[in-house]
Order: C-alpha cells, then sequence, then structure tokens
C-alpha cells in the first residue's frame, strides 16, 4: 500500500470519528437541555402554588373576575406535574419524567396538593 493511499485512508477515518463525535456532542447537549427545562418546569410548579394561594386570597377579598384565572392557574399545575411524571412535552420544551430517586419527592408533592387543589376549587366555586 503506497504512502498516499494510507494517508487519505487515515484522513477518512479522522473524518468518520469526528462526525461520530459531533452527532454524540449534539445528542447529549440535546438531553442535557431536555433536562434543564424539566428541571425549571420543576421549580415553575412553586410559583404556580404562590399564584394560586394569590388569586385565591383576591377573590376571597371579592374580586370576582379573578375566579377564571384561579381555575387557569389549577390547570396549569396538574398539567405541569403530569407531564414530569410521565415527561413529553410543554409548548415546545421536551420533558423527561420524573427519575426513580426522586420518585417518593415527586408523589409527596401530589400527595400535599391534592388539599390544596380541594381548597382552592371549592373558594373558586364559593360565592363570597
Amino acid at each position: 500500500m503506497r504512502l498516499s493511499h494510507k494517508t487519505y485512508f487515515l484522513l477518512g477515518m479522522i473524518i468518520a470519528v469526528s462526525g461520530i463525535n459531533l452527532y454524540l456532542l449534539v445528542f447529549t447537549t440535546q438531553q442535557n437541555q431536555d433536562i434543564l427545562h424539566s428541571i425549571s418546569y420543576a421549580s415553575d410548579l412553586k410559583v404556580v402554588a404562590e399564584r394560586i394561594g394569590s388569586t385565591a386570597n383576591s377573590i376571597a377579598s371579592g374580586n370576582e373576575a379573578d375566579r377564571p384565572i384561579l381555575e387557569n392557574q389549577i390547570n396549569d399545575f396538574e398539567n405541569t406535574y403530569e407531564k414530569l411524571g410521565s415527561g413529553g412535552s410543554i409548548g415546545e420544551s421536551n420533558i423527561v419524567s420524573v427519575p426513580s430517586e426522586l420518585r417518593p419527592a415527586y408523589d409527596n408533592v401530589g400527595i400535599a396538593w391534592q388539599p390544596y387543589k380541594e381548597y382552592a376549587q371549592n373558594l373558586q366555586k364559593e360565592t363570597i
């Protein structure tokens, strides 16, 4: 085998390995981005719960216009919580499901959410 054939062969191998590395880089970056979106939406659950409390206080103070807002906030929490548990997408963001190590904490959030949700829904329906 001549030197030029060996050079072309090695050059081809370098290009092939570079292509594989580029693919792995893009794939890993996408996975990391999905994980970051999941973390962001998990932290947003706290913000949504605080908004629900604020909106419920507003309704209790007599602001009837906030009743549909409260319903949207409850639905937003429910949808986000469900997607975090099963994975999927919210808007254009891909969400990975909660890892098995964090499943007990995720379930505890669901248990704590139920009475909070019921209270907010009762307040939403009641006339003050």
